[in-house]
């Protein structure tokens, strides 16, 4: 909302070279839909700094929610050699592969955070964004809902999240969406 934007914007211009700053503007950009903005602002995050891992990352958002599958691919790629690189950065790949047509890549993605949660802790609605990008409906909501009652920080944003736009016509989406909302 223009809110958000302001007042990331803001900080950013109060401190124009802390890379959190104008990573988390490029992040709140990318949730406003302003994908063209939000990829110039997570560029030039990663001119000053290009190990910026939020930067990065909504850099590939961005570009795969423009269609530009193959760079997005690329960038989501490189953050999954950082060490320490979490379930988040596996499931946006795989989202996009699947966006992409590449579908048995995805799949075999999905199959790896699957198989790793049984070793450790996988965030279920990280899976659901997979189930999303793969077109497995009832198995994207199934994960959803594991991840509403593990209380998944990013819930209280699920209505803005891009990666699920796939659900939003399903008529199950309101019910899940009030519910979510409420625990704001």
């Amino acid at each position: 909302d223009k809110a958000g934007v302001d007042s990331a914007r803001r900080a950013q211009e109060l401190d124009p070279l802390s890379l959190i700053a104008n990573a988390v503007f490029a992040r709140v950009l990318f949730f406003d839909g302003r994908y063209d903005e939000a990829i110039a602002q997570s560029r030039k995050t990663l001119e000053m700094d290009e190990n910026v891992f939020l930067a990065r990352l909504i850099l590939g958002r961005n570009l795969a929610k423009k269609g530009d599958h193959d760079t997005a691919i690329a960038e989501l790629e490189r953050l999954r050699e950082v060490p320490g690189g979490n379930s988040e950065t596996t499931s946006l790949l795989a989202h996009t592969l699947a966006s992409a047509g590449r579908t048995a890549e995805a799949g075999k993605r999905l199959g790896e955070m699957i198989q790793l949660s049984q070793k450790r802790y996988v965030q279920p609605y990280d899976i659901a964004v997979v189930h999303v990008g793969l077109g497995n409906v009832d198995a994207a909501f199934e994960w959803l809902e594991r991840a509403y009652h593990d209380r998944n920080h990013q819930i209280p944003l699920i209505a803005t999240v891009p990666e699920f736009e796939g659900l939003r016509t399903d008529p199950r989406w309101n019910g899940f969406a009030g519910r979510f909302e409420s625990r704001r």
